[in-house]
């Protein structure tokens, strides 16, 4: 029982940062400072999207239904997935919307799970 007391000290001394430190090791994960190409977005990172809708679907899921959409920039896909819905309004093909999220990986794809979303204005038509 003596040991106790040693050893919490040194699990505490591991998580307290020193003085000295600068934290210059630690990648940050900075909010994009706008839209980027879908292609060049990494996984597991916060991504600022541009594009248009090309596909819905309502998938049923054994935990709620999901609504997703294929929104595509012309230099790749992302899927974004709305968990526990049903709709979301309109978002529907051939609207062009800006999304904000993490990117995930799911099932082979790259997902966005409940996104930030702004609809866009649509294209005049020349």
């Amino acid at each position: 029982m003596s040991d106790r007391p040693r050893w919490w000290r040194r699990v505490l001394g591991r998580l307290v940062a020193d003085e000295d430190d600068d934290f210059t090791d630690i990648d940050p994960d900075p909010v994009p400072d706008g839209p980027a190409d879908i292609a060049s977005a990494r996984l597991r990172r916060l991504v600022d999207a541009r594009g248009e809708i090309t596909a819905v679907a309502l998938v049923d899921q054994p935990h709620g239904p999901w609504f997703e959409a294929e929104l595509s920039d012309g230099t790749g896909q992302v899927t974004l997935c709305w968990m526990g819905r049903t709709v979301v309004p309109g978002v529907v093909v051939g609207v062009r919307m800006r999304v904000r999220g993490r990117l995930a990986p799911d099932r082979g794809r790259q997902v966005i799970f409940n996104p930030d979303y702004n609809l866009e204005p649509a294209r005049p038509v020349v």
